[in-house]
């Protein structure tokens, strides 16, 4: 059995912080599907300095995740980064990179294939900044 993997904590290094990371474990992902997830998060988006958008790629063998998230994107592409590791880690493990990955204050692991409604991140962060000794934050789910 693995032991819990340690997360870092980020660099005391002056730059500040976003808000929300949202960040998208990926594996061999259907356009259909990530394209509405990423429209989600782009039609929420506050900004760089309030959100960290990033896919991180598990290492598909099949699909060009980055060149597809260029694709999808447009000319939003420079507001979403792609990682691709090295090796195939599985689902627990791309999680783990995406938080190793994460910048934000918050960070929303958001599937390939899920999306957010309209408002979700603004009604979340009134809701997180409202109790702040929270920390974690959850919602129904359609």
């Amino acid at each position: 059995m693995n032991p819990v993997p340690i997360i870092p904590p980020l660099p005391a290094d002056g730059q500040p912080r976003p808000f929300w990371s949202v960040m998208m474990p990926a594996y061999n992902p259907g356009r259909k599907f990530l394209e509405q997830s990423l429209h989600g998060v782009l039609a929420q988006d506050p900004g760089p300095d309030q959100m960290q958008i990033e896919v991180v790629d598990d290492c598909s063998p099949k699909v060009d995740v980055a060149a597809l998230v260029r694709e999808i994107a447009g000319d939003r592409n420079n507001r979403i980064s792609v990682y691709r590791s090295s090796v195939n880690k599985g689902l627990a493990g791309c999680w783990n990179t995406c938080i190793e990955r994460a910048r934000g204050q918050w960070v929303h692991i958001l599937h390939q294939d899920d999306l957010v409604f309209p408002g979700y991140y603004e009604l979340m962060r009134r809701g997180i900044e409202a109790n702040p000794q929270v920390g974690a934050a959850l919602c129904r789910h359609s």
